[in-house]
């Protein structure tokens, strides 16, 4: 199956800048069936265990890991239906505590959310490794705000 055929996208909760104002972020994560067959998506398990998130500053040199929770075996062969057209939502957190590793001055820094799991394919009996991201810049208020 094309990479295409299911896609992730993200946003900031309540704030589409993305901009820190000194509290966890919240992210609303987003994968969309734009092919044409129905896919089995472990939503129950990726809600559990949350979405890879990676931080890194500008120049890539300073680089986190958001650590993921752990989720029953079982949950990542429990597939949620997604039909051609339509999406499901699961959400993130991004800790303060984990952003104010990069400093507290002219923060700007990239998350990378990513999405990796198996996934059935409407017909096809064996799982497909389903792995996608997405980015979301985040840096600290301007000034005149």
């Amino acid at each position: 199956m094309p990479k295409h055929e299911l896609k992730i996208s993200a946003e900031c909760r309540d704030d589409p800048s993305c901009t820190y104002k000194g509290k966890a972020i919240a992210i609303d994560i987003t994968v969309t069936n734009s092919g044409p067959e129905s896919i089995g998506f472990p939503l129950a398990y990726i809600q559990r265990r949350g979405p890879v998130i990676g931080l890194s500053d500008e120049s890539g040199n300073i680089t986190r890991s958001i650590r993921i929770n752990l989720a029953p075996f079982a949950l990542g062969k429990e597939y949620t239906e997604i039909k051609p057209g339509q999406s499901v939502t699961f959400d993130g957190i991004i800790p303060s505590t984990e952003i104010m590793e990069f400093g507290k001055e002219d923060l700007d820094i990239v998350a990378r959310i990513r999405a990796a799991v198996n996934i059935k394919i409407s017909g096809n009996p064996e799982p497909y490794l389903y792995d996608d991201s997405t980015f979301l810049r985040i840096r600290k208020p301007n000034s005149e705000e």
